[in-house]
């Protein structure tokens, strides 16, 4: 079974994308308890607790990605270790950027492709 923590972006993460002003519209969020300042995920339409950023999941982050990225996942040995890579196969989708082959690591494959989002924000290939 697939735990929500694994299909949805780190917290981390999240609050670097927030910055960038990234759209939070999200089904999930980071959401923070007021007195005791723990982290959970939760629904965003959860007006009882305060929402830190939007916990962006693997699916919605394909649709913000641009269609030339691949996700793929690599198993190491016989143990359960698993690491997710996302990576630009093609050009980035202007003229202006010729071909830029990058590869995003993370333990998940929502945080690898938050990674991504990061990187072409930064560099002001995509827009937030």
């Amino acid at each position: 079974m697939i735990l929500l923590e694994q299909q949805c972006v780190s917290l981390e993460l999240v609050k670097r994308l927030k910055e960038l002003v990234v759209k939070q519209e999200s089904v999930w969020g980071w959401m923070q308890e007021s007195v005791s300042k723990q982290y959970w995920l939760g629904l965003s339409d959860d007006k009882k607790t305060f929402e830190v950023a939007s916990a962006f999941t693997v699916s919605e982050l394909g649709e913000m990605l641009p269609e030339c990225y691949i996700t793929e996942r690599r198993l190491r040995g016989d143990w359960e270790y698993s690491q997710h890579f996302t990576g630009t196969t093609q050009d980035v989708g202007t003229k202006e950027h010729t071909r830029n082959d990058v590869c995003m690591f993370a333990d998940t494959e929502a945080d690898a492709r938050a990674k991504m989002l990061i990187y072409l924000v930064e560099n002001k290939i995509v827009t937030s």
